[in-house]
C-alpha cells in the first residue's frame, strides 16, 4: 500500500505538471502579435508613383524635387537637373521603410529621442501633387508622422540618403565620355 507521503508527492507532482502545461500553452500577454500592433496610418510609399519630394531641415534651405517626364529636377532653392542616383536612393529608402513599434507617446519624450521640431528632417513625398505623408525623421532614425505625438521605431531607414546638402542633390556631371 502507498503511504500518505507518497500521495502528497504525487498530488504535488500533478499540480506542478498542470501549472507547467498551462504556462507553456497560453500566449504571452507581454508580446504583441503583428495584428494587434498599432500602425501610423501611413499608406505604403511606392517609389514609382511619387512625382515630388520635399525635404526640409531647420537650419538648411528646403529642397524640393519634382519629376518632369522620366527625369527628376531640383526646383527649390535653385532650378537645375537633379542627381538621378541620389533621388533614386532617397525614393528607395522611403519605399523600404517598415514600421516597428511606438517608442514614445508624448511630446515630453522628443528631446530624449532627438525628434524635436528643430532636430528633425521633414520629408513630404507627394503623389499627383498631394502629400502621401509627412515624416519627421529624427537624428537617431526614429520617426514622427505629421501632427501625431507618437514616435515610431522603424526599420530600413537610412537618414543620410535623405539629409543632403543642396549641392549634393544637383547633377554634378560635367562631361560624359562613352
Amino acid at each position: 500500500m502507498l503511504q500518505k507521503r507518497t500521495f502528497i508527492a504525487l498530488a504535488f507532482l500533478a499540480v506542478v505538471g498542470a501549472a507547467t502545461a498551462y504556462k507553456l500553452t497560453r500566449p504571452d500577454p507581454h508580446v504583441r502579435d503583428a495584428k494587434s500592433r498599432p500602425t501610423p496610418g501611413v499608406p505604403a510609399i511606392v517609389a514609382a508613383e511619387l512625382d515630388e519630394l520635399e525635404l526640409a531641415e531647420s537650419s538648411k534651405p528646403t529642397v524640393r524635387l519634382k519629376k518632369e517626364g522620366s527625369e527628376w529636377k531640383l526646383v527649390e532653392p535653385v532650378v537645375d537637373r537633379a542627381d538621378q542616383k541620389a533621388v533614386e536612393a532617397a525614393l528607395k529608402t522611403l519605399a523600404k521603410l517598415k514600421w516597428k513599434d511606438v517608442v514614445a507617446e508624448q511630446a515630453s519624450s522628443y528631446e530624449k529621442l532627438q525628434v524635436k521640431d528643430d532636430q528633425v528632417l521633414r520629408v513630404v513625398p507627394k503623389k499627383a501633387g498631394s502629400a502621401v505623408a509627412t515624416l519627421l525623421i529624427g537624428k537617431t532614425g526614429r520617426v514622427r508622422v505629421g501632427e501625431d505625438p507618437r514616435v515610431w521605431e522603424v526599420m530600413d531607414l537610412t537618414r543620410y540618403s535623405l539629409a543632403r546638402e543642396v549641392k549634393m542633390w544637383r547633377d554634378r556631371e560635367i562631361l560624359r565620355v562613352e
